[in-house]
């Protein structure tokens, strides 16, 4: 079977010049982990036009644009302004769900990222008793992008369990990869596709 179906690409290759994508095609993304050698790489190529939100102070709700960065062998999403991974992030920061596909676009669509999800009535709808599902994502401590479903599950139950941790009972939690999220779409009669939070410690 395999004979034959070579037979026919290079069939259309020779005779139509028609561009036929083999099993292996060189536009498969390649992803990229904190420990390749090419993690700085993605980091640079990181390329994306969202913003930080925070809470609103001094006039301003963001604090500008996001960047990729690098350490303690983790990617970690910052303010365009952080000098290193340690530089706190605001208070209640939020990014767009945009923010996904730039990731994906650069190798990070096989890290984790946790969706926290709750159906419930929409009552601004004037569609009677339309119930919705909403989906929020949530990334590690001061930007941490996780890299493996155990890690992710060590935080996530420790973070349910801890009060000072600030992430609502009301919602239920699960592990998806960043390329899952970033394919998640909203619909006008179904789910609703919100921000990226992060896991904060409530200050005391």
């Amino acid at each position: 079977m395999k004979q034959i179906n070579t037979y026919i690409i290079e069939k259309f290759k020779i005779d139509k010049d028609i561009k036929v994508l083999d099993d292996e095609s060189e536009n498969d993304i390649q992803y990229v982990h904190p420990d390749d050698k090419d993690a700085e790489n993605a980091c640079k190529s990181f390329d994306t036009n969202e913003v930080m939100y925070c809470k609103y102070t001094n006039g301003r709700n963001n604090v500008g644009k996001i960047k990729l960065m690098l350490g303690d062998g983790h990617f970690y999403i910052k303010p365009a302004t952080a000098k290193n991974i340690n530089d706190p992030l605001p208070d209640d920061p939020l990014v767009s769900q945009y923010a996904l596909k730039d990731l994906v676009k650069v190798g990070l669509g096989d890290s984790y990222i946790i969706n926290a999800y709750q159906s419930r009535i929409d009552t601004s709808s004037k569609i009677n008793n339309l119930k919705r599902t909403y989906h929020y994502f949530y990334f590690g401590e001061n930007g941490m992008i996780f890299k493996d479903k155990k890690e992710v599950n060590s935080i996530l139950k420790a973070a349910k369990i801890d009060y000072t941790y600030r992430l609502s009972g009301q919602y239920k939690y699960k592990i998806i990869t960043i390329e899952e999220a970033a394919n998640m779409k909203g619909s006008v009669h179904g789910d609703v596709i919100e921000d990226i939070k992060f896991i904060q410690k409530i200050k005391i």
